[in-house]
């Protein structure tokens, strides 16, 4: 009987641990995206005003961690059309993001014309691999 209550209690403990990493990677994951979402939006609303171009609500494509700079990337994407006709052009926001002051370092914007597909944006925006070095160093995929 000792031995249930022990194994139950050894289980019980086990799970919370699990769930308690579970909700701080959540919570991490829910904190960039929220600043990083409010950044890209207002950057997407700016660059629609300037070029008169209607976009498509924003998606969420990655998020990666850069531990030599201890910055985030998140990236999101939009198809737009100009207000005149109708035209599959695509856009690709990265929202740079300080991982110790939790404030945006940076934005990239890239437009994508009528040559590429949406397919072509999801890749430069999403690769596969789990990691990824650029001139910035290495970057690690966090979901």
């Amino acid at each position: 009987m000792k031995n249930k209550k022990r194994l139950i209690i050894g289980c019980c403990c086990v799970v919370l641990v699990i769930l308690a990493i579970i909700l701080v990677n959540f919570g991490h994951k829910m904190k960039y995206e929220k600043i990083a979402r409010k950044t890209a939006e207002r950057t997407l609303q700016r660059e629609t005003e300037e070029s008169e171009v209607k976009a498509s609500k924003l998606k969420y494509l990655s998020t990666f961690y850069n531990n030599t700079s201890n910055s985030y990337k998140v990236s999101y994407y939009t198809k737009y059309d100009h207000l005149d006709k109708k035209e599959n052009m695509w856009a690709l926001i990265e929202v740079y993001i300080s991982g110790y002051t939790s404030k945006v370092e940076t934005v990239s914007y890239t437009r994508y014309g009528l040559e590429f597909k949406e397919s072509d944006v999801i890749a430069d925006g999403h690769p596969r691999e789990k990691t990824v070095e650029d001139e910035d160093g290495t970057w690690t995929k966090v979901n």
